[in-house]
């Protein structure tokens, strides 16, 4: 009875070991599907012979499909933040591999033909599976979704051995095999496709790319041998005089491309000049301190450009930053790399002819028509990756002829970034909450935090980034740029307290309480509420509507960043889960007592709020809420008749530069994948200009010369 189990039944227990309860009709529903002891379903069991036909079939299609997919908007994630994009991506790349290993499965169980026909597939099955190693390769547009893929690369290494031998052992079972010519050719492509993602992900591994990163080792000169010499002329009395002569101002280290110096730069010496910043700076992914000497000549550099040519030059370093760590792009463009790129190309081109041509195909009309497909499928896809490799800023920054200007003139219309900002309101998000009724339902289920996150999700805008943004961070980071002579005061220049120093220093300290009596998470969340009330009151007419634009785009896209992405604030956020939890909770409780109805409504309510004191001197500590110290705030800016938005902006800059520059570099370097974050604008910005922590001060009285006489 037992024997005539298929391998499915291996979940039900045998009735010797358990006792077997009575079956209800679900049972019966599962268990008709392996047992002919049981009762049959016949639409049920058409279902099952259709599957059992097509399974394989479907599978190959539908890995055909994820390959397509991918290859049609895996460029697109550098260029938007849409979340819609970015999951479909995601999706197909987490299928992708998985469709392709259960089909080369089910090969390997098939044994011939899944379908009841011992003869049928014996040529054919090999043939797929040889297809589903180019899958596996993938296209060259990604290689990981997230850095942690990278780290994963020893894991893919032994998935390759074991699919390329699996597709292998398959081959040889099917041996005489009428279609070993074609086989063995989508077998040489797949195996190259696949090693070159392996080799990719290898390569942009944190290990891996932190070696590539250091220079070639430099011993220096033999001091042995100079000190040999110096006693030598002492003991034989000779004149000899001792000169310290300077080193020469060397270029980035590291570079293949020099960096032009050229004040007035078009955006094709620009792409080129990003990419020899990148080459010398790339080692900022992995932790690499720098020298004083490449800070005095980075910074030199950025303070001679313009806001427009300066994140123009950020954005090409950044593009040139995910296409190493996200794509094949590492790999392909060697000569080795552009060799075995034809071999592939040339095998599946040869594979199809020979397919072709052969006049008896003794398979099944679906069969071939899906063997084309994917003969197709894998021509299109390779002819797509090579057109995008040749119209490419690799290209561009190769290429020096009038070829390169035709290749350029297409290729810097592009964008490579999102260029917009999310967009988020406290005080908006308090009054889109449900009713407390809901709230306590929602809490009793478990599922409260998840709707709060759902309800978050959905209140989120975007907004492009203008012009007059770039043009203003950029000024204020080359102010601070132009106080930082050395290392320390560059420093020095992004501690945490710096905003509170320039509120004293711009005549405003009545105001540094809100920076230096608490922690980072608590004034921005303060500083973000002020802003607001600050907006709300103030009418569009102002001389200042930019300023005033400016500060909200800022200060709600730092909200932004608290609530969705606090990875990016996670080495300064503190305590803030607690701090924006209790002060939703206090304003939440305002709102219901004031029955606000909107945005506008609910700032005039609180800003009427008789504020006789700090909170925590009016009821304790306990409570991290900031609501009602974000009034004091606000109504201390308000009294400011004149460049009240003005020293707004000024202050966000100074709190979003120290977050920016304290974020962990890989969370940095994960943003291009996702459309990339004006925060790792800024912080590339500032560590060009000389800010921040990652350069150490090199003493050096330059080399000692010795000359001989008078």
């Amino acid at each position: 009875m037992w024997s005539q189990i298929d391998t499915v039944e291996t979940f039900v227990s045998p009735h010797w070991l358990f006792p077997r309860p009575a079956l209800t009709s679900c049972d019966y529903l599962q268990v008709s599907f392996f047992k002919e002891d049981y009762m049959e379903i016949p639409i049920l069991e058409k279902i099952k012979q259709v599957w059992q036909k097509w399974d394989l079939r479907f599978l190959m299609l539908v890995s055909l499909l994820l390959q397509t997919t991918l290859i049609a908007f895996a460029f697109l994630r550098k260029r938007t933040g849409n979340k819609v994009v970015i999951l479909l991506i995601w999706v197909a790349y987490l299928l992708a591999d998985w469709v392709a290993a259960v089909a080369i499965g089910l090969i390997s169980s098939s044994q011939g033909s899944p379908c009841g026909h011992p003869d049928e597939n014996k040529d054919l099955l090999p043939f797929w599976a040889a297809f589903l190693l180019l899958h596996l390769g993938g296209p060259d547009s990604i290689t990981s979704f997230s850095l942690e893929d990278n780290e994963l690369w020893l894991r893919h290494l032994l998935g390759f051995i074991l699919q390329v031998v699996a597709a292998a052992y398959l081959f040889f079972e099917s041996l005489p095999n009428k279609l070993w010519i074609p086989t063995t050719l989508i077998f040489i492509a797949g195996t190259i496709k696949y090693a070159e993602r392996t080799c990719a992900l290898y390569m942009a591994s944190s290990d891996r790319f932190g070696g590539s990163v250091l220079p070639e080792p430099d011993p220096g000169s033999e001091y042995e041998k100079v000190a040999q010499r110096f006693s030598a002329m002492k003991k034989g009395n000779l004149p000899i005089r001792v000169e310290i002569v300077p080193e020469p101002k060397r270029r980035l280290w590291g570079s293949k491309y020099s960096v032009s110096e050229s004040v007035v730069m078009d955006e094709r010496l620009l792409l080129q000049t990003a990419y020899g910043i990148f080459d010398t700076f790339k080692g900022l992914i992995v932790g690499h301190i720098f020298s004083s000497r490449e800070r005095e000549v980075s910074r030199d550099f950025f303070l001679k450009r313009n806001a427009q040519d300066a994140f123009k030059l950020i954005e090409f370093e950044l593009s040139f930053m995910y296409e190493v760590l996200h794509t094949k792009l590492a790999v392909t463009r060697c000569r080795l790399g552009y060799l075995f790129r034809v071999m592939s190309f040339t095998s599946e081109l040869v594979a199809f002819l020979f397919f072709t041509l052969m006049k008896e195909h003794e398979h099944r009309k679906s069969d071939d028509s899906i063997t084309y497909l994917l003969l197709i499928g894998a021509i299109i896809l390779d002819v797509v990756s090579f057109i995008r490799l040749i119209f490419s800023d690799w290209t561009v920054i190769s290429l020096k002829n009038r070829w390169g200007e035709l290749v350029a003139a297409f290729v810097m219309k592009r964008k490579r970034w999102s260029g917009s900002v999310s967009q988020g309101s406290f005080i908006h998000y308090c009054l889109s909450c449900r009713s407390i009724r809901l709230e306590h339902f929602l809490v009793s289920l478990g599922i409260g935090d998840f709707v709060d996150n759902l309800v978050m999700a959905m209140s989120w805008s975007s907004r492009k980034i203008e012009d007059y943004v770039l043009e203003f961070i950029f000024e204020e980071l080359k102010e601070k740029s132009k106080g930082a002579e050395d290392v320390k005061a560059g420093e020095m220049l992004c501690s945490q307290g710096r905003a509170g120093a320039f509120l004293k220093e711009s005549g405003h300290g009545e105001m540094s309480w809100s920076i230096e009596h608490f922690q980072y998470a608590e004034s921005l969340l303060l500083w973000h509420i002020a802003s607001s009330l600050c907006y709300y009151r103030d009418s569009e007419s102002d001389e200042d509507v930019t300023d005033r634009e400016l500060c909200k785009l800022l200060s709600n896209y730092i909200f932004y960043l608290l609530v969705m992405k606090p990875t990016m604030l996670a080495p300064v956020a503190g305590n803030w889960q607690l701090v924006f939890q209790d002060s939703c909770a206090e304003t939440k409780r305002f709102f219901r007592k004031s029955d606000v109805l909107h945005d506008l409504n609910a700032c005039e309510k609180l800003l009427l709020v008789n504020t006789i004191g700090r909170s925590t001197a009016v009821k304790g500590g306990k409570s991290k809420s900031v609501l009602f110290d974000a009034c004091i705030l606000a109504k201390q800016l308000l009294e400011l008749e004149q460049s009240r938005w003005k020293l707004m902006c000024k202050v966000w800059v100074e709190l979003m530069s120290y977050a920016a520059i304290n974020c962990r570099p890989t969370v940095h370097a994960e943003q291009p994948s996702r459309g990339g974050e004006l925060l790792t604008f800024i912080w590339l910005m500032m560590t060009h200009l000389g800010l921040g922590k990652q350069y150490h001060e090199q003493v050096s009285l330059g080399k000692m010369k010795m000359i001989v006489g008078k």
